[in-house]
C-alpha cells in the first residue's frame, strides 16, 4: 500500500511539470480561431460560476425594471458591450463572448455586477471598475443599468422591446 501510494503522489506530482513543458516547448495550442472542446468550455464556465458565487458580494440592485431605466442600460450595452457580447466579433475570441441576445445571461444581478465590475481572467472581458478610477459612482451607475437591463432582456416590456429591435439600425 506504501509503495502504491508513494506512486500515486509522484504521478500527481509528474503532471504539472509535464503541462508546463508542453507550454515551454510550444506544444499547448494557442491559435485564437480554434473551438474550444466542450470539457474546456463546461470546466471554465463551472469555475468561473462557482468563483463569482464565491467571492460576489450579494448586493441588492438600486434599479427598478422601470422602462427608463430599461433604456438606460440598453444605451450603455449598445455603447459598450454590444461590440463583442452582439455580434460576430465576440465570436473570434478565445474563450468567446457570450451573445447575449440569443443566450441572456442566467445569474442574479449582485453576480452580473461583480463579473462586470471585476472583469474575467483569461478572456477580452476587462475590468469596468478600472475604467473609472476617479469616480467609482459613475462605474457603479453604468454596471448597475446594464445589469438591470441583461437581467430583463427577454422580458423587455413593449415599448423598450421595440426600440430594442431598431438595434441594427444605430
Amino acid at each position: 500500500m506504501r509503495w502504491f501510494l508513494s506512486g500515486f503522489i509522484l504521478g500527481l506530482s509528474v503532471i504539472p511539470v509535464v503541462v508546463f513543458l508542453a507550454g515551454w516547448l510550444g506544444f499547448l495550442p494557442a491559435k485564437a480561431k480554434a473551438t474550444p472542446p466542450d470539457w474546456e468550455t463546461r470546466f471554465a464556465q463551472m469555475a468561473l460560476n462557482s468563483y463569482v458565487e464565491r467571492h460576489a458580494q450579494p448586493l441588492t440592485n438600486p434599479l427598478q425594471p422601470t422602462s427608463d431605466n430599461l433604456r438606460a442600460g440598453m444605451k450603455v450595452f449598445l455603447d459598450a458591450c454590444a461590440g463583442c457580447h452582439d455580434s460576430d466579433y465576440g465570436d473570434t475570441m478565445y474563450p468567446r463572448a457570450p451573445q447575449f441576445v440569443s443566450a441572456p445571461p442566467r445569474l442574479p444581478d449582485w453576480q452580473l455586477f461583480w463579473l462586470v465590475n471585476n472583469g474575467v481572467r483569461y478572456s477580452a472581458m476587462s475590468a469596468w471598475d478600472s475604467a473609472w478610477h476617479h469616480d467609482k459612482t459613475v462605474s457603479d451607475d453604468k454596471i448597475w443599468k446594464v445589469v438591470t437591463f441583461l437581467s430583463y432582456l427577454d422580458r423587455l416590456p413593449p415599448d423598450v422591446k421595440a426600440e430594442w429591435g431598431q438595434r441594427s439600425e444605430h
